[in-house]
């Protein structure tokens, strides 16, 4: 089954799509809004097709299953997951901060910056 791509304005699962907000390797994050909720969310969209790492696939499907059973004031709150069959994804919160990417040329970090963080 091929899944039609998304775009700002689309609606999955009542989630609706805003902004792109990285695109990496294996998945796409999207800036999401919900009638039912007033957190900020993000909506995790890996890529699948020919060609892909099927690795990425199977990690994909254990972030799906390993989130929701997670907790704690660095890790987000899982909101929803898409069925592998229809159209994959995983919403969480979105956690305010800079980005870890945005940290990576700083490695390593002095160990009270990462006690603060």
């Amino acid at each position: 089954m091929v899944t039609p791509s998304l775009e700002p304005g689309s609606i999955v699962d009542g989630f609706r799509i805003e902004d792109c907000v990285h695109r990496g390797g294996m998945a796409t994050l999207w800036q999401v809004s919900h009638p039912d909720a007033t957190m900020p969310m993000l909506m995790k969209v890996p890529k699948l097709g020919e060609g892909e790492d099927p690795a990425a696939i199977v990690s994909f499907e254990m972030e799906q299953m390993i989130l929701s059973r997670l907790s704690g004031a660095h890790v987000p709150a899982f909101v929803a997951a898409g069925d592998f069959a229809v159209r994959p994804y995983i919403v969480m919160e979105r956690i305010a901060g800079r980005t870890l990417l945005a940290r990576l040329p700083h490695l390593p970090l002095p160990y009270a910056d990462v006690a603060e963080t």
